[in-house]
């Protein structure tokens, strides 16, 4: 079968990705010695990163096996690969770099495994395939940008053990409903803007509300549990919104809600839960 393979030309000291038969591989990369090969590919677990730009462009393949020793996705490493239509994320992985898998246009679903812990700037950016993202627990923070433009994006599943997400992470996706984890303490600037949200549940670990946060959407039914009223940008939701919305809050905060910078833009809408 074909298999994804990380080798290294000792010349220019560059790591390359390649797609081809194992029986036609001379060379080959396993971490930092090079290794030379007749027939089959030995020592494979070896490969624990795949370095900066490694796959960047590369458009013959459709299907990416990453060895199950690799713990690092690096910067670029996959951007613009616009035939990939499918990705497995070894569960080693503890990280996935800025732009990794940007402008994969052709990629349909993600799942982010349990040992991630930080998803880069623009990881992926610009997916305009992607339909569904899976993002575990054990990722604490989500970087700016991290899948802004997929445009088609609808399946969001955020586990709880997230505490951040950066700016526009969301932006400019089709989202329609999204649970937010208990975890999550800082939402970012435009993080879920221009979106088809109606309806969004602020959970009570929530304490800062970037600008423009759920910009361009068309809430109706805003839930927040937090007594005490998150720190909020300037239009988190919109400077004129729907004449339908609601913002939920608890009985004995409603008050401190309504006296809150940026909350009070939106005082006649915010009522008890």
């Amino acid at each position: 079968d074909d298999t994804v393979i990380v080798y290294h030309t000792p010349t220019y000291a560059k790591t390359i990705l390649l797609l081809k038969k194992l029986k036609k591989f001379k060379m080959i990369l396993e971490v930092e010695e090079v290794f030379y090969e007749n027939e089959k590919l030995k020592n494979r677990e070896k490969i624990k990163k795949i370095e900066d730009n490694a796959f960047s462009g590369c458009k013959s393949f459709t299907l990416v096996n990453i060895p199950e020793s690799v713990t690092r996705i690096e910067l670029a490493v996959f951007s613009n690969c616009k035939t990939i239509e499918s990705i497995d994320i070894p569960e080693n992985v503890t990280s996935i770099g800025a732009s990794a898998f940007s402008g994969c246009i052709n990629l349909k679903s993600i799942v982010i495994p349990n040992k991630v812990e930080s998803i880069g700037k623009q990881a992926f950016a610009s997916c305009e395939g992607l339909t569904s993202v899976y993002i575990s627990g054990s990722v604490k923070r989500i970087d700016e940008y991290a899948f802004d433009w997929c445009k088609n994006l609808q399946d969001l599943t955020l586990c709880e053990g997230i505490e951040s997400i950066g700016n526009g992470a969301f932006s400019w996706c089709k989202i329609e409903s999204v649970v937010l984890p208990n975890t999550l303490t800082t939402l970012g600037n435009y993080a879920f803007s221009s979106n088809n949200i109606k309806s969004i549940v602020l959970p009570s670990s929530l304490t800062s509300i970037g600008n423009g946060a759920f910009y361009n959407n068309n809430i109706t039914a805003l839930h927040c549990k937090a007594t005490t009223p998150p720190t909020a940008g300037g239009d988190f939701l919109s400077s004129n919104p729907t004449i339908y919305l609601k913002i939920y809050v608890p009985a004995g905060s409603v008050e401190a809600y309504k006296a809150a910078a940026f909350w009070k833009i939106y005082a006649d809408k915010i009522v008890a839960e």
